[in-house]
């Protein structure tokens, strides 16, 4: 049980690393459409694009803290589609 717990730690880790780095990128060469996917997320859930334009531009200015939200964006809602597609 130590084992299984021990590898799928290194695998969540290895997966985070891998989204960071794209991240990374993304926020660095398409800002614009990393803005999109934040837009797009939160229209799922009932935000619109105007709600959230301020909060977004405020976290683009500060490029670490957009690689943070994107990533959060990134799990949170590849997370609650598995969970609503299992259900």
């Amino acid at each position: 049980m130590g084992l299984g717990a021990f590898l799928a730690a290194v695998t969540d880790r290895e997966k985070y690393i891998a989204e960071e780095q794209r991240e990374i990128s993304e926020v660095r060469t398409k800002p614009e459409a990393e803005k999109t996917e934040i837009y797009e997320i939160m229209e799922q859930y009932g935000v619109g694009r105007d709600a959230c334009m301020p909060l977004v531009e405020a976290l683009a200015s500060n490029e670490d803290q957009w690689v943070k939200v994107c990533i959060s964006m990134f799990f949170v809602h590849a997370k609650l589609t598995s969970l609503f597609r299992s259900s």
